[in-house]
């Protein structure tokens, strides 16, 4: 069987359920309704969204749409998002994706959102590490990747520190509200995850 259908039908049975990942300190869980306040003050705040190009929540039912349309593509088996909980306190610190998985090429995407009290303690690289172990692991992906925006310093930082390496430097290649923006693009292939 040709391996890209090898892994369609990987994802397939993997994908039935939506994974759970657990690490040290937090659950990666599926988002859900009840993940709509922590979603909306992520989502509408300017700060917090600075390096993202999308526009900000501003009704809870901008983010309830952002959550049905995260289910749909779990259902079409293109992107799986998890809200990542402190296992201390239950608390919603931010939601990771991994996203336009493409079976076909055995690829996918990753990008990820911290709200401010949690960030500098090393929650992203945990949820990082487990996002990228389930990938390679789990899933038997070829490639991952992650398109950041230049000033993005602390996101540079902890994909380097997973293995990431800077594959480019696209200027201009995107526009979001009347600006052209650069982006870096950052690459881990599965055999260099296995070489370190």
């Amino acid at each position: 069987m040709p391996l890209h259908l090898l892994l369609m039908n990987q994802l397939e049975i993997m994908l039935e359920k939506q994974p759970e990942l657990v690490t040290e300190r937090m659950q990666l869980v599926a988002l859900s309704p009840e993940h709509a306040g922590p979603m909306f003050r992520m989502r509408s705040d300017a700060a917090v969204m600075r390096y993202i190009p999308r526009t900000l929540a501003k009704t809870n039912a901008d983010v309830e749409a952002l959550i049905q349309m995260i289910h749909e593509r779990f259902q079409q088996k293109l992107a799986i998002n998890w809200a990542m909980i402190q296992t201390s306190d239950k608390q919603m610190m931010g939601y990771f994706g991994l996203v336009n998985i493409d079976a076909k090429n055995d690829h996918a995407e990753i990008g990820y959102i911290l709200l401010p009290e949690f960030q500098g303690k090393g929650f992203m690289h945990e949820a990082l590490q487990a996002v990228i172990d389930f990938s390679f692991e789990k899933i038997s992906l070829h490639r991952l990747s992650a398109t950041i925006d230049p000033e993005n310093n602390a996101s540079s930082k902890v994909l380097v520190k997973c293995g990431f390496k800077q594959e480019g430097h696209l200027c201009e290649h995107e526009i979001f509200e009347g600006r052209y923006l650069d982006s870096l693009i950052y690459g881990l292939l599965n055999r260099e995850y296995r070489s370190n």
